[in-house]
């Protein structure tokens, strides 16, 4: 059995699924962190591995999106984001690195992993993408082919001599066109940029991912956002969150799992239509049931005023699945439950105005 074989096998025996080996050159351009030949001078490999959310976590999560329950949420907080993930992380990481020293004789760095880190060391993300785990989405969470983003991640640097792992090279994983920028939509902090991106370069990958306001995710998830300026600085941010006083029993001042709708209500990945076809994912399917409609009726809309026939003829289908959506049941529930603010409101919902769609039909139906 080669090592990389064996590395594998193990660490599935220590409850780790997903492990991958990268090369140093491949993290030349990670954002933060350091330089793998600088955490350990003649650095051979980056090994990154990953723990993915347990099934029952995410049904946890996607019953508190819908019905508020602070129990669920801090369920998901505990399996699904924070504490559990961390220790487990950190356990693999201190584990892996033994069995590398203990029984092969070779050098290995760990590095620091989980909300209790005090440095970044290393870019667990840039690590899992050398590592041939998945592809950079868009959100910068990155995606695996069985759970999407629903995955946290450890890495080490070592000096043994294993072979990287092939980047992947598999569907592509992240397509934001196809899912209508679904993070970017479902973000309530306006935290990912539509417009604004950055190049994520990972030895030969290389894709554009969108430019996110951290400070403003921070915000989000720890539940402040009505309390900080939208510009805030992260130090700002941070000030905020050191106002919160601890209480009895509390690992940290303020909880860091009250949002993840980027990650959760990611379509990519295997899993995510499992919990569709269980019926977990409640009202992610109604919001990217009008994100699709709102497509369909922006470019119908475009193409009328532009006066392409041409094209209208293509959109001939699109046309008649908007018409049978105006006219069903789920246009009427989805503008009732806009109508009651239970839609988010960053949501684009043009779509769920009675006179735009009834006037854009008739339009097209003076054109034939």
């Amino acid at each position: 059995m080669s090592l990389e074989t064996e590395l594998k096998e193990y660490a599935k025996s220590i409850g780790i699924p997903l492990l991958g080996i990268g090369s140093p050159e491949r993290m030349k351009h990670a954002p933060y962190g350091m330089d793998p030949e600088v955490l350990l001078p003649g650095a051979k490999a980056v090994v990154a591995f990953g723990l993915p959310a347990l099934k029952g976590t995410m049904s946890a999560f996607y019953t508190a999106e819908d019905t508020g329950n602070e129990q669920l949420r801090a369920v998901y907080g505990r399996y699904g984001r924070g504490s559990t993930n961390a220790v487990t992380l950190m356990y693999a990481t201190w584990a892996i690195s033994q069995w590398i020293e203990r029984k092969h004789h070779y050098v290995s760095v760990p590095t620091m992993t989980g909300p209790w880190s005090i440095s970044r060391t290393l870019s667990h993300r840039y690590a899992a993408v050398a590592a041939g785990l998945g592809e950079m989405g868009y959100q910068n969470a990155v995606i695996t082919p069985e759970y999407g983003p629903r995955v946290r991640w450890g890495a080490i640097v070592t000096n043994m001599p294993l072979a990287a792992d092939p980047l992947y090279s598999g569907e592509k994983l992240c397509d934001p066109e196809k899912c209508g920028y679904a993070c970017v939509n479902l973000c309530p902090n306006a935290a990912i940029s539509r417009e604004e991106t950055e190049k994520c370069v990972i030895g030969e990958y290389e894709r554009e991912i969108a430019s996110v306001n951290f400070a403003r995710c921070r915000a989000q998830c720890m539940g402040i956002a009505d309390r900080v300026d939208p510009d805030a600085s992260p130090e700002e941010v941070q000030k905020e969150v050191n106002r919160i006083p601890y209480e009895p029993g509390r690992m940290f001042r303020a909880d860091t799992y009250l949002c993840d709708r980027c990650i959760g209500y990611c379509p990519a990945g295997k899993d995510y239509g499992n919990y569709v076809n269980a019926g977990f994912t409640g009202k992610a399917d109604q919001i990217r049931r009008i994100m699709h409609f709102e497509e369909i009726f922006d470019r119908i809309d475009s193409a009328l005023k532009a006066g392409a026939k041409d094209e209208l003829k293509q959109l001939r289908p699109q046309i008649e699945e908007l018409r049978a959506y105006y006219s069903g049941a789920d246009w009427r529930k989805d503008y009732e439950d806009d109508e009651a603010g239970l839609i988010p409101g960053r949501l684009k919902r043009g779509v769920l105005s009675e006179d735009a769609v009834y006037d854009l039909l008739d339009e097209i139906g003076q054109t034939e």
